[in-house]
């Protein structure tokens, strides 16, 4: 690297610990603080984007209330670890006997402000090789196109007067296409809508159907910024705080950390080959899956003597075992789906258990039907789950 340009705090500290050094043609640093264990840098690269690094070491011992106190200052500062993969432990005291002691030192840490800039980036962790410390690889996908986003199934849809007619009659009529695509801009519509109409009252206050527009305005505003909220809520997962609170843009960033973190933008192989495009990833991911559950080589050992060895202090009762292999009832089906919190993640098909809940007068008996088949078959039919989701449809309409 004869070309790069280097920076250290050993003019702070003697033996220095912090080297830091980056290509000019890629990028500009300046220093904006140094001490004995943290140097802070603005970066700016040669495409414009502009940001702060700091890189810190932490020398002498650590107590658990030096973690505690790191811990606190994240979460003051809104700071949390940037998606990683690669080694966990990055850090060893270099002992093989049972003093060796392993730990996840070294962390890549952002804030809000990253996560929406670079909602595509990670840090890989790679082995030590000759050091105590495991280097780490951020790495920004700039260009990376994902396919569509997957449909879901927002619960707030269930407030629409007419939602359980359009499920009654979805194979009859289309049901009001774009009522629910795109909130976020429905709600900067609605605003615009309301902000107009009260700039024409100031202008006309005799107006008596400028306040009656007005009232409906607001209303409305009120509805799809509710919306708004049960949308981030929903996506971010939070489920100790409560509607209602005007908490949308808590949910959003709840909703970004939460993606950048699941965000799979790189995956090794089982045969060690490193992929990093969508469609790689997700076809090693169903080839891996597809092996793991095939059960084309198992078997059974039906070994009465192995069976005998076995010695359990507790068994079921004849009752209790019949019990379990009785047929399941409606009742059952019932309390098993009340059960299931409303926001919690939706199944395969993309619809919470909320959605069903709302629907049961109309679903109920086939939804009952086909979890009564599943246990006494083993089996969930394709043509039965076609027949009774109506998947493809309310996507289709919603």
């Amino acid at each position: 690297m004869p070309d790069w340009q280097f920076t250290d705090n050993y003019s702070n500290n003697d033996p220095g610990r912090i080297w830091i050094g980056w290509n000019p043609v890629e990028v500009s640093v300046s220093t904006l603080y140094a001490s004995d264990q943290v140097i802070f840098v603005q970066i700016v690269t040669s495409r414009g984007f502009q940001f702060a690094v700091g890189f810190g070491y932490v020398d002498g011992s650590l107590t658990p209330n030096n973690y505690l106190d790191f811990w606190n200052c994240t979460q003051d500062s809104f700071l949390f670890d940037l998606a990683y993969s690669g080694c966990f432990y990055t850090w060893t005291n270099g002992h093989t006997d049972e003093r060796k002691i392993l730990s996840k030192l070294d962390r890549a840490i952002v804030n809000m402000e990253w996560v929406t800039r670079f909602s595509d980036s990670k840090v890989v962790f790679l082995e030590d090789g000759i050091s105590d410390h495991s280097p780490m690889v951020v790495s920004i996908f700039e260009d990376r196109v994902h396919g569509p986003p997957p449909f879901i199934f927002y619960n707030f849809m269930i407030e629409e007067p007419d939602f359980l007619e359009m499920i009654r009659t979805i194979w009859k009529e289309p049901w009001k296409r774009e009522r629910f695509r795109s909130i976020p801009a429905q709600v900067e519509h609605a605003k615009s809508v309301l902000y107009t109409i009260q700039q024409h009252i100031q202008q006309h206050p005799l107006y008596v159907e400028s306040a009656q527009q007005e009232n409906v305005a607001i209303k409305h505003y009120a509805k799809v910024t509710r919306y708004e909220e049960y949308v981030a809520k929903q996506k971010s997962r939070v489920k100790w705080i409560d509607l209602g609170d005007s908490n949308a843009i808590f949910f959003h960033n709840c909703m970004k950390e939460r993606h950048s973190r699941n965000n799979i933008l790189t995956l090794m192989s089982r045969e060690n080959v490193f992929h990093q495009e969508d469609k790689e990833i997700a076809e090693e991911c169903i080839d891996f899956y597809s092996s793991l559950f095939d059960d084309s080589d198992s078997y059974f050992v039906d070994d009465s003597e192995l069976l005998d060895f076995l010695n359990f202090d507790n068994l079921l009762s004849d009752e209790r075992r019949c019990n379990l292999i009785r047929p399941v009832i409606r009742d059952e089906v019932v309390v098993a789906l009340s059960t299931i919190g409303s926001n919690k993640a939706p199944g395969p098909d993309d619809f919470s258990s909320w959605f069903f809940k709302t629907c049961w007068s109309i679903l109920g008996d086939d939804f009952t039907a086909d979890v009564q088949n599943f246990f006494k078959h083993s089996k969930l039919l394709k043509e039965r789950n076609v027949f009774f989701y109506p998947s493809d449809n309310v996507r289709r309409i919603i």
